[in-house]
């Protein structure tokens, strides 16, 4: 008997270019350099996925890259229970490379659960595929639960570089988010291209961390959740999303988005030189931005709603501080909104200060500082049921040519 399970160790890693037959299975960390992967070799994208599969026949673990560049030319299917783990995100380097949409790493359809990813980076810059695809990211994950990915650098995807469907349980923290979705257009057919984009409403209370990243010239988005039940098929209500201290600048289009999504706190995060510093619309409900900063985009923020079916609703604005927007501190096209509530921010030296447009319900403004803006400080436009606007700070022009109708006692409009 101890004979035959010999051979079959052996057998089992001779099918899988094990560089060291002797290395041991019982430990919970494996090296790469013993298990056919090389700084010198042309694609180590089979050796990895080699090693994967042989962990996870035989009881998980973590797969250490030492320091080098490594090349990985073709998609990396990755399992539950198997961590991958660099020494140092400038140091240990996954390099993208050729002219094939791939994602780097994939779970495909299966669940993932309990693995994490840490201290390495993903390198992009020659990944190059000659037709633009939202399937070229760095992380391609769908369904994960219980799960880390952080501190790494991740620079120069073609698609989204953390892209990630379905959390439950899941952080996504420390990471250096660098020119992905750097194949985005805006124009049609040229989706997605986020530095972080998720995905939600398939699992019942899907819960996740985005904090202390720093995304930096990416395409569409800086960090993105977007509900996929608004396209049909999925039914659950995400629940339970926090986006606190992160970095978003000069991004190509949008800083922090939302399309959908329930039960949404983005707090202390710093939004600079973005196209839109905040930007929602399509059912996004029961959100709450708290104690921000969007300085010196064209718009501090953009709300909006699309129609009766998905309406933005409920989003309370709090706290905030909106400086020196190149277009407008704050725009709200209120058409199919409703209890869209502002209070207690700072909105200054903007080219305008509040923009209300539309024809909204509920909408409520209320101890906010309004001053120092260069055109007009409040323009208000359409029709609007239930308009409280109250004890705030306003020195400007302001120009209001709305109609109010139901609630006006407390409209010193």
């Amino acid at each position: 008997d101890t004979g035959f399970k010999m051979y079959q160790v052996t057998s089992e890693k001779d099918s899988v270019n094990f560089i060291n037959l002797n290395a041991k299975l019982n430990k919970d960390i494996f090296s790469v350099e013993e298990y056919g992967l090389s700084v010198d070799a042309d694609d180590n994208s089979d050796a990895l996925n080699n090693l994967i599969e042989y962990l996870q026949k035989h009881g998980g673990g973590t797969i250490l890259f030492p320091a080098g560049i490594y090349n990985m030319g073709k998609r990396v299917g990755v399992k539950s229970g198997i961590n991958i783990q660099g020494v140092n995100p400038h140091r240990t380097v996954l390099r993208m490379f050729g002219t094939t949409n791939y994602s780097l790493f994939d779970n495909g359809e299966r669940m993932l659960y309990n693995a994490r990813f840490q201290n390495f980076k993903i390198d992009a810059y020659d990944h190059l595929p000659s037709v633009y695809s939202t399937d070229a990211k760095g992380f391609n994950f769908h369904n994960a639960q219980n799960c880390i990915i952080s501190d790494l650098v991740i620079q120069g995807t073609n698609g989204t570089g953390i892209g990630t469907d379905f959390l439950v349980a899941t952080k996504i923290f420390n990471n250096h988010v660098i020119e992905c979705g750097k194949g985005w257009k805006n124009i049609e057919g040229y989706e997605g291209g986020s530095g972080i984009g998720i995905g939600t409403g398939f699992n019942p209370n899907e819960t996740f961390i985005v904090s202390n990243n720093i995304v930096e010239r990416c395409g569409q988005n800086g960090i993105f959740f977007e509900d996929q039940g608004i396209w049909g098929g999925y039914n659950y209500v995400s629940r339970g999303q926090i986006v606190s201290n992160n970095t978003i600048r000069d991004g190509r289009k949008n800083g922090l988005a939302i399309r959908g999504n329930t039960f949404v706190n983005f707090n202390n995060n710093l939004v600079y030189k973005n196209v839109n510093g905040f930007f929602a619309d399509l059912y996004a409900q029961e959100v709450k931005l708290n104690n921000n900063q969007f300085i010196l985009n064209s718009y501090g923020m953009w709300i909006e709603g699309k129609d009766l079916d998905y309406q933005t609703k409920l989003v309370d604005i709090n706290s905030n501080q909106i400086i020196r927007n190149t277009t407008a501190g704050i725009r709200i096209n209120a058409d199919n909104t409703r209890d869209i509530n502002l209070m207690g921010n700072t909105i200054q030296e903007n080219a305008q200060g509040l923009v209300v447009v539309g024809s909204g319900k509920r909408f409520t403004a209320v101890n906010n500082v309004i001053t120092q803006n260069t055109s007009t400080a409040v323009t208000v436009q359409g029709s609007h049921e239930d308009f409280i606007f109250k004890n705030n700070i306003v020195r400007g022009a302001k120009n209001v040519t709305a109609t109010f109708t139901g609630e006006t006692t407390m409209n010193e409009l």
